[in-house]
């Protein structure tokens, strides 16, 4: 739809410069054309004009008087629905032949003032579209007077012969040619860029091998050359962040699996007094293998799209893994976890260890958060395709500001970051990539009466009430 959209802009910003072009053009023709067209039309009407100035100052010298001269050429003028009229020095007309029926304001007279410029500058022509164009030209009279030849065209309902109705005319079927091109252009310019959004969308979307290929030469072009070698870079550096993970896990936790067979050979060798040394050794020998596990996990997950590994899994099952995998450590603060299974036993497809290990840690949070003595209830419930994993606890809850932001990384509402009350802020964000990757989701609200905290995890089909489901 933006991509139409765009075409639509293009196409109407076309059509309103070609308009607004044929406009000024229009308007420019119709003012200068009386001046312009007049200035190069007028040599022609005189050299019309001429033939028959010629033709009556022969007849004139022939000795034919001035009323025998217009009834012999009154056929021709009529026919050319054209007037003549034989004026004096002085402007007083000698004879006027016109068409029969001619309304007055068609006719018109020079002024003696004008008569005795033609006689002192040479010829001259008058024109108005709407009616005329006049031509007067000297003439030598009967007995040496000067005088001077008046030839008019009339137009009548003629107007269309005018040049500014033909030029109006050419412009509007320029106009209406250029309306129908617009469109054309318009799509040449918008259907690469939408190509560009799609592949963009592609790319974004974590399928690095997308590439567009657009054999244009101008800036469309060169901005889709540097998209394809942004999407090869980006494709680049994530091969080789795989790569950077692969080796730091392999380094570190190398040196971490020597030092657990370090202390345990410690343990053995050495007396009480160094086993709470050698104990606490071991708990933060364990933490940092739990942290490094989380900050691989986390980069992996972000690095999409993850390889999913699927296979059919029931979800009753699933959350009894990772209650289990939890049972003790409940257990030593007197927590007790409770499990409500009403999404049946159809099978659905995920990654076992990803789904699992978003459940563990989604319980992990609520243990860390539950007072001792509290449940945690774990339901699960599949509504219109959805599947859905509630956890609720009834700890402190979180505010209400910071529901969405809990699913960053290395935030905590606990600005203290302390182990007692859970890890280093990576848990969440770990919950909700894993379910993103499924095409799934994760998302936080306060419990009952605003205590504890309550975490729903959801697969793909429709999204709890007021979210949609996000892409991985």
């Amino acid at each position: 739809m933006v991509s139409r959209h765009l075409i639509v802009k293009f196409y109407l910003w076309f059509l309103l410069a070609l308009t607004l072009t044929v406009i000024a053009v229009a308007g420019t023709f119709t003012l200068l054309s009386d001046e312009e067209f007049g200035h190069h039309s007028g040599a022609g009407a005189i050299s019309r004009a001429k033939p028959v100035r010629d033709l009556v100052q022969g007849m004139l010298d022939a000795g034919f008087s001035p009323h025998a001269i217009t009834r012999l050429l009154a056929p021709l003028l009529e026919e050319l629905s054209a007037s003549m009229t034989l004026l004096s020095e002085e402007g007083e007309p000698l004879e006027i032949s016109r068409p029969e029926g001619l309304p007055p304001e068609r006719f018109f007279l020079p002024t003696t003032a004008e008569v005795k410029g033609v006689l002192r500058d040479g010829p001259r022509v008058w024109q108005d579209w709407r009616h005329r164009v006049e031509v007067a030209l000297p003439l030598r009279l009967p007995r040496g007077e000067r005088g001077v030849f008046l030839g008019t065209m009339h137009f009548g309902f003629r107007r269309h012969q005018g040049p500014p109705y033909r030029i109006l005319g050419g412009l509007g079927a320029v106009l209406a040619l250029g309306w129908l091109l617009c469109w054309p252009l318009a799509a040449y310019l918008a259907r690469p860029l939408k190509r560009l959004a799609a592949a963009a969308d592609s790319l974004g979307e974590g399928r690095l091998d997308t590439r567009i290929n657009l054999k244009r030469k101008d800036e469309i072009g060169r901005l889709a050359d540097r998209f394809n070698a942004m999407a090869g870079n980006l494709q680049n550096l994530m091969a080789g962040h795989k790569q950077l993970l692969a080796d730091v896990s392999h380094e570190l936790r190398s040196p971490l699996a020597r030092l657990r067979v370090a202390l345990e050979l410690a343990r053995r060798e050495g007396g009480s007094g160094a086993a709470p040394y050698l104990d606490q050794m071991e708990h933060q020998t364990e933490a940092l293998d739990d942290l490094i596990g989380e900050l691989l996990a986390h980069s992996r997950l972000e690095v999409m799209p993850y390889d999913l590994r699927l296979e059919p899994l029931l979800p009753g099952a699933l959350a009894g893994e990772a209650l289990a995998a939890l049972e003790p450590e409940a257990r030593s603060r007197g927590i007790s976890f409770s499990l409500e299974d009403r999404a049946g036993v159809e099978e659905f497809l995920g990654d076992r260890q990803l789904l699992r290990r978003a459940l563990t840690n989604g319980l992990s949070n609520a243990l860390a958060y539950a007072p001792e003595g509290s449940t945690v209830r774990l339901e699960l419930s599949r509504e219109t395709g959805t599947l859905a994993f509630r956890i609720a606890d009834e700890g402190p809850g979180v505010p209400p500001e910071m529901l969405e932001k809990i699913f960053q990384p290395f935030f905590r509402a606990d600005s203290a970051r302390s182990r007692a009350t859970g890890g280093v802020g990576l848990g969440l964000a770990i919950v909700r990539r894993s379910m993103e990757a499924h095409g799934g989701g994760a998302q936080a609200e306060a419990g009952a009466r605003g205590r504890g905290f309550v975490l729903t995890l959801w697969l793909p089909g429709r999204a709890p009430e007021g979210e949609e489901p996000a892409r991985g």
